[in-house]
Order: structure tokens, then C-alpha cells, then sequence
């Protein structure tokens, strides 16, 4: 007989903006063998899960044999678009840092390439455009800042993305 039991666990994410997402999974009690599932993805071997998409993902872990139950977790992940394509084709038309809805305080600003400020933006809004005052920005790549609060500390985020005509 193989035996194991409901497992309680915790999941490690990586820090926000990390060039690589990942989630791992950490077995705190239980014993016997485990899969693995992020979201409704087919069940896995192994407790980690990489290039993970930004927002708010389900983990859940179950007993390979037995009947013992599955336990399940979410776990956010926080990253940026690398791009956007502002053509009305309903995909990818705005920018914005959704993942970061949960953190109503968070600013974000939008500078071109000399620094000057394009859009000063919240991640609950509705993104950027691709326009500053009425007009179309040119394809190119656009730089921003983000200041957010992230456990309980503040904190900041540089980097840029590219804007697709």
C-alpha cells in the first residue's frame, strides 16, 4: 500500500519583475509523492513552474497515489508587458501593468527616450494609448518607472518596453 497524505505547502515566487518568473513549489507537511498543477495546466512531476505570465495564478498540489486530497494556493506574479501594439485589434492595445492591481498606491510613468514625460498612469486605469496630447507616438521604445509598496516597503521599478505601430 501506498500511502499520502493532504499536503500543506507554500509557494515561492520570484521578485517582482524578475527577467524569468518562476514559482516554486515547498512541501512544509504531508508525505508520500506529489504533482503539481498551475492553473488548469495538465498535473506535473516537478514542484516548479518557469515563465510563469504576470498576475494571479492557482497552485495545487495533490497525491500521486492514494486518495488524500488536493490543497491549492494563489500566488501572484508581478511583471510588465515587453510590448504593445496600439491597432484596435483588440490584443495588446494599451499598456499597462496589470499585475499590479492589487496594489491600488502603485504610479507609473512613461517617458520617452529624452526623458520627457509621455502618461503618468495607475495599473487599475486604463493604460497608455500610444498617444501624447491627441496624437500617435511613433513605434520605438518607451521607458517607465513604477513606485508601488511591495511587503510593506517602498519600492521602485525601471526598465522599458516597445510600442509596435
Amino acid at each position: 500500500v501506498l500511502e499520502s497524505a493532504e499536503p500543506v505547502f507554500e509557494a515561492e515566487v520570484t521578485q517582482p519583475f524578475a527577467e524569468e518568473s518562476v514559482i516554486e513549489v515547498i512541501i512544509v507537511s504531508g508525505f508520500g509523492d506529489y504533482e503539481y498543477r498551475l492553473d488548469e495546466q495538465a498535473f506535473q512531476n516537478t514542484p516548479e513552474f518557469r515563465n510563469v505570465s504576470p498576475g494571479v495564478h492557482t497552485v495545487t498540489v495533490r497525491g500521486v497515489n492514494g486518495t488524500c486530497g488536493e490543497a491549492m494556493l494563489e500566488v501572484q506574479v508581478i511583471n510588465y508587458p515587453k510590448y504593445f501594439t496600439p491597432n484596435n485589434d483588440g490584443y495588446h492595445d494599451t499598456w499597462n501593468i496589470s499585475s499590479l492591481d492589487d496594489h491600488p498606491e502603485a504610479q507609473i510613468f512613461i517617458v520617452d527616450r529624452f526623458g520627457k514625460l509621455i502618461k503618468k498612469l495607475t495599473p487599475t486605469g486604463p493604460g497608455w494609448d500610444g498617444t501624447y496630447r491627441g496624437r500617435n507616438l511613433p513605434s520605438d521604445d518607451y521607458w517607465f518607472r513604477v513606485e508601488y509598496i511591495f511587503e510593506e516597503q517602498p519600492a521602485e521599478f525601471k526598465a522599458h518596453f516597445t510600442l509596435k505601430r
